[in-house]
């Protein structure tokens, strides 16, 4: 279907009866929903259910311009109210919201939010970016709390959040003179998704509770004719329902999910019903309570289910139904029903696959039932589900980056690297996978900080401040600098916690004092995380002045890498000062007569090429440029990966999804950095696909150069090439 976006949106504000249309693609229209009320009284506003309207039926509705074709409704931030029912999609359409963390639609009532297709037309609906959250109080249909797709339907669903309850069975029947008091019904089937169409969700978080088995039946009383004549013996009441399952999502038509995180609780079993009044004749009993239900995450009863990389976790199987809160005191007691033995995913038809995944993460007897098939790199925490069994060490699910919610591997999970081919472009959360040939299993990927060092700043005889750069990507990290003195100690400055969300490279700075003058030091950038410690190359500065003695030293290099080790000292005052080192003649630096030899302008990088633009893991090529001063050279590999555009951001191609002319765009994702101490002239660097412990995977890359000197860098030059498999 058309997916393209209109240039323009408007955001919900203060201006709510501004409505304005673009034409996203030929036939189709972008309408901006102005308002988050559902009731259908206000004039000159566009709610969302009015926007639905007008896409179904090609006209305006409301406030709300016509629709034409495969059009796009476009949502801002806040809660967009579903007072009336739910929402039904009946025509091609796309809902974007600006975030799944701002945008929510949300229905109250007893009703769920969305209800795609109307089982007898194919249609194709998009939701993208935002919450959708309901909750079925059973006195209709019962099956998908949140959201229904039904048969001949499709629903893509990208960075989406799903919440939602399915409805409670049936009330067993009243007893009669013949039976006693009719079981509950079952409850109803996904929690928070029920498909019996399409359904192919990405980069979401699905969460949800399976209904409620319904109450039993009320045993008949006993009818007597006075004084002792016995009319009708009372009846017993019956068994509660058995709790419905999928406390997330019902599979039964075609779904694939990737990089999605899913959590649950199958339906709880329904109460016994209340045994009859008895007087002369035989004593009745109170009803049993229902069995719970099972798959606290995930049911698939027909059709196909594939998941890839995705993570299933916080999932319950449904707990015991009760004998009647209020029984009868004239009535026998009834019995508690069984606890639903199931805590993830159970197949009772069809086919389930599942690749990368985490799976049993939950609680209850066992994870999984069916049999599930084996896509190959799966972890588990129970022997029933396929997979590797091993520890799992997930955090909580929770807002962990990204745009839902999703569960962290911890540092001793074996999800860490665990899969080492057919890994996807990115995780749940927008990070790169594959980093060095391998990603972890699951939907979330835990990537190392990415650290740089810079030339230093305000550098004085005794004081400096050394500065760098620091890409959390989304772990906790803090970071300091190990500072090494030529023919001194090293010291190491305060750790500070830097921020992690959003991914990107953050400016870090430490003043320090107490510097010995006219001595070179080196400089490394120092992250650590939960997972490890990450350092950057080496960088360096000479305070200015003279050294003690009356010389200026000339021992330490410019970008060579200092010695590991050292104290660390205190910051207090925000300033780092480097611990005393008593003057001996066997730790005196070598005099020099000439002081460090200074740039007047930016260092110059030029002719940039790579000779071979084709590599095979079996060849190699050669990097020229050329420096008109002696400087420290960067060179940063890139991968040219496909994308496709989502309002001002580039983000990942689905997998075999064609894009649009007018979506298509180029993402760059960091492989590899190649740091240099160079001298002025010519200069060559081999290139291989292996750099470090990095492979460079078939595809297109970009090589950019930079060249720093004495604090000031070259302008960037970048050429291209690229890897190819190797002919058999």
């Amino acid at each position: 279907m058309n997916r393209a976006r209109g240039r323009g949106r408007v955001v919900l504000g203060t201006a709510l009866a501004i409505t304005t249309t673009w034409t996203t693609a030929a036939g189709a229209a972008t309408i901006p929903v102005t308002a988050t009320t559902d009731d259908g009284t206000a004039a000159g506003v566009c709610e969302l259910r009015e926007a639905v309207a007008s896409a179904n039926g090609d006209s305006a509705v409301g406030g709300c311009p016509a629709g034409s074709g495969a059009d796009v409704i476009t949502l801002g931030s806040g809660t967009y109210r579903l007072d009336l029912g739910a929402l039904v999609v009946t025509s091609p359409l796309t809902i974007d919201g600006v975030g799944a963390s701002s945008t929510t639609v949300r229905a109250f009532g007893g009703t769920r939010a969305l209800t795609v297709g109307s089982g007898v037309a194919a249609v194709s609906v998009t939701v993208t970016d935002l919450r959708i959250q309901g909750a079925l109080d059973g006195t209709g249909e019962r099956d998908g709390g949140a959201i229904l797709v039904r048969s001949l339907a499709a629903l893509e669903g990208d960075r989406i959040h799903v919440v939602g309850t399915a409805g409670e069975g049936t009330r067993g029947s009243a007893g009669t003179a013949a039976a006693a008091g009719g079981t509950g019904g079952q409850g109803g089937f996904g929690g928070a998704i029920a498909s019996l169409g399409t359904l192919d969700l990405a980069d979401s978080f699905v969460t949800g509770t399976a209904g409620r088995g319904g109450v039993g039946g009320r045993g008949l009383n006993e009818v007597f004719t006075p004084p002792s004549t016995l009319t009708s013996a009372a009846t017993s009441g019956g068994t509660g329902g058995a709790g419905g399952l999928g406390g997330a999502l019902l599979s039964a038509g075609t779904t694939t999910l990737t990089n999605v995180t899913v959590s649950g609780t199958a339906g709880a079993g329904g109460m016994g019903g209340q045994g009859g009044n008895q007087d002369i004749g035989p004593m009745a009993a109170n009803g049993n309570g229902g069995d719970g239900g099972n798959a606290g995450a995930i049911a698939v009863t027909s059709g196909s289910l594939t998941a890839t990389h995705v993570t299933v976790t916080e999932s319950t199987p449904g707990p015991a139904g009760t004998p009647p809160a209020s029984p009868n005191p004239d009535a026998t007691p009834g019995a508690p029903g069984q606890a639903g033995t199931i805590a993830g995913v159970l197949r009772t038809a069809g086919t389930a696959t599942f690749t990368g995944s985490i799976l049993g993460a939950g609680t209850g007897a066992g994870g999984c039932a069916g049999p599930l098939s084996d896509g190959g790199g799966n972890l588990t925490g129970a022997s029933s589900c396929p997979g590797l069994v091993g520890t799992l060490a997930l955090g909580a699910v929770g807002a962990n980056g990204g745009p839902t919610p999703s569960a962290v591997p911890g540092p001793t999970s074996a999800a860490l690297d665990g899969r080492t081919s057919g890994c996807p472009a990115t995780d749940q959360r927008g990070l790169p996978r594959a980093v060095a040939g391998a990603c972890d299993i699951g939907a979330v990927e835990v990537l190392a900080p990415v650290v740089t060092v810079s030339p230093a700043q305000d550098v004085g005889e005794t004081t400096a401040t050394v500065v760098g750069t620091v890409d959390a990507r989304l772990t906790p990290t803090t970071v300091a600098f190990r500072v090494t003195p030529s023919g001194g100690t090293p010291f190491t400055t305060t750790a500070r916690s830097v921020s992690s969300d959003p991914p990107g490279a953050r400016f870090v700075g430490e003043p320090l004092s107490g510097l010995t003058p006219g001595t070179d030091h080196a400089v490394v950038v120092v992250a650590t995380t939960a997972y490890g410690v990450v350092e950057s190359a080496a960088g360096s500065f000479r305070t200015t002045g003279t050294a003690p003695g009356g010389s200026t030293p000339g021992g330490g290099t410019p970008g060579s890498e200092a010695p590991s080790g050292g104290a660390s000292s205190g910051g207090g005052s925000g300033t780092t000062t480097p611990p005393a080192t008593p003057a001996s003649p066997s730790s005196a630096p070598a005099p020099s007569s000439d002081p460090a030899p200074a740039v007047a302008a930016a260092p110059r990088l030029s002719g940039l090429s790579v000779r071979a633009a084709t590599l095979t893991r079996r060849t190699r090529s050669t990097v020229r440029y050329r420096l008109d001063v002696a400087a420290r050279t960067t060179l940063t590999i890139e991968q040219v990966l496909p994308g496709r555009r989502s309002g001002e951001r580039c983000i990942a191609a689905r997998p075999g999804r064609r894009i649009a002319a007018g979506q298509r765009c180029s993402r760059l994702l960091r492989r590899a950095t190649i740091t240099r101490t160079d001298a002025a002239g010519d200069r060559t660097v081999v290139l291989r696909t292996t750099i470090g412990r990095v492979t460079l995977a078939p595809g297109s890359y970009r090589l950019t150069a930079v060249a720093t000197a004495a604090g000031k860098a070259s302008a960037p030059v970048s050429a291209t090439f690229r890897v190819v498999a190797p002919r058999r």
